[in-house]
């Protein structure tokens, strides 16, 4: 149902398309640190593969430790890895701390991260939306009325990201050279969780 794509291979994070302050190891599905060369500044990082456009796709993520100064999200090629994912209209991201940031704003209402929480995203790059969530919880920290990806309710709108047209990639963002690092599985392994109807693993269809 894919169609005809190009060679492809499991989604690990970048080294030569991140800031030098972050560590990548685990044949490239963990990554670390961050904080830029004097430490305390947002940086980021993106993964190697690119997502399929017009589709809907699925990951999750460990978290391995934090002190809530992580983020992470999806970012064009576009997006700067000076800042935070979401710092403008290149990127959007759910910040550990308990926010959504897009745009340069950020949208309250989501929950902290913890060490060792498994966190679900759904990425609906045919609605322009977003949703996560955290060890089997509420999609967006909501009822499933009111958030669901399966049926595209509800959702964290991010337009601008998708309409440049541009490839999007995962992406990363930290401020701290030691407390941050987290574990993608983009299909490598069994998920944690189900996945919503609909919604396809990325290791299956993200490009090099």
């Amino acid at each position: 149902m894919w169609g005809i794509l190009e060679t492809h291979q499991g989604v690990v994070w970048n080294p030569n398309d991140a800031d030098a302050s972050f560590t990548i190891s685990n044949h490239g599905l963990t990554i670390t640190g961050g904080g830029g060369s004097g430490g305390g500044s947002f940086v980021s990082a993106r993964a190697k593969q690119k997502l399929q456009q017009n589709q809907k796709l699925y990951f999750e993520y460990t978290v391995n430790s934090t002190s809530q100064s992580y983020g992470i999200g999806i970012a064009n090629a576009n997006a700067s890895l000076s800042t935070y994912i979401g710092g403008d209209n290149n990127g959007a991201s759910y910040y550990s701390g308990g926010l959504w940031a897009y745009q340069g704003g950020q949208t309250s209402g989501m929950p902290d991260a913890l060490t060792n929480d498994i966190w679900a995203f759904a990425i609906d790059a045919v609605n322009d939306k977003l949703w996560t969530r955290q060890n089997g919880g509420n999609w967006n920290n909501d009822v499933i009325g009111n958030q669901n990806p399966a049926t595209n309710t509800g959702g964290f709108s991010c337009p601008s990201v998708f309409s440049a047209g541009l490839p999007i990639m995962l992406g990363f963002y930290s401020n701290n050279p030691t407390s941050e690092m987290i574990t993608i599985n983009c299909g490598t392994s069994a998920f944690s969780y189900t996945p919503p109807a609909g919604f396809y693993t990325i290791d299956a269809v993200a490009t090099q």
